[in-house]
């Protein structure tokens, strides 16, 4: 199975109501290494919705680059049409952002909105049991990403062995997935755990994901060109009663 993402990088700067926002820096925010950077950022990350995969379209978000690079405040403008979970993913797969190179005005950085547009297209899709897999491009630039060791298939194993289905979650029937965003260092040690999305109505299926993240071992880290790198990573932990 395969498919392929596609977008496009819209140019541009917007300001908010906000004085404090500049509309006309000198020099535009930038995501670090380009626009070729960003599209293999957006190719390694985003992840189509496998409830709607009959749905392709565009999604517009707008969010803010502030001044020391970090960006916030993400909104869809204007989503895929009848397919929220489309609109979800993007804002969960920009959260993973690293931090951009802000904009100027005078030499000094300044807080912009900018604005992308993200396009969901699928082609030669294939599900197998429910599941949608995601073929990984070759490596880009002799990059190498981050894994638990042993794979997937091992991460699934080591979940299932440690995972304390939460008692509330048994009573009430309660069901559903856990993103989970977190750092695996150049070290391996996996830290900064944040939940993205949790489970409907069941923050203890967010404790317990956060419980597991906390208790995970050393991951093999990601490298390029041989050196290992700081990245960040996001996971979804699936709450399912058999």
């Amino acid at each position: 199975m395969k498919f392929l993402l596609f977008f496009f990088l819209i140019v541009g700067f917007h300001a908010f109501a906000q004085d404090t926002l500049c509309d006309n820096p000198d020099e535009a925010a930038q995501f670090p290494g380009g626009s070729g950077a960003f599209k293999a950022f957006i190719d390694k990350n985003l992840i189509y919705p496998e409830e709607s995969l009959q749905y392709e379209g565009l999604c517009f978000v707008s969010f803010l680059v502030c001044e020391d690079g970090t960006c916030q405040n993400f909104k869809v403008s204007h989503g895929v049409s009848d397919c929220p979970d489309c609109d979800r993913e993007a804002i969960l797969m920009l959260q993973l952002m690293p931090k951009w190179k802000p904009a100027l005005r005078n030499g000094k950085p300044v807080p912009v909105k900018h604005s992308v547009k993200i396009v969901f297209r699928l082609q030669d899709v294939l599900v197998s049991e429910g599941i949608v897999e995601k073929k990984r491009k070759v490596a880009i630039d002799n990059e190498t990403p981050a894994e638990f060791p042993g794979g997937t298939p091992a991460l699934n194993r080591w979940l299932g062995e440690n995972m304390h289905y939460p008692q509330e979650a048994l009573d009430y029937g309660l069901t559903g997935k856990c993103y989970v965003k977190f750092v695996v260092g150049a070290d391996g040690v996996c830290r900064d755990f944040k939940i993205l999305r949790g489970v409907r109505d069941c923050l203890s299926c967010d404790l317990e994901a956060l419980r597991l993240f906390s208790i995970m071992p050393k991951w093999n880290p990601a490298t390029k060109e041989d050196k290992p790198l700081e990245v960040s990573m996001r996971v979804a932990i699936t709450f399912k009663l058999n």
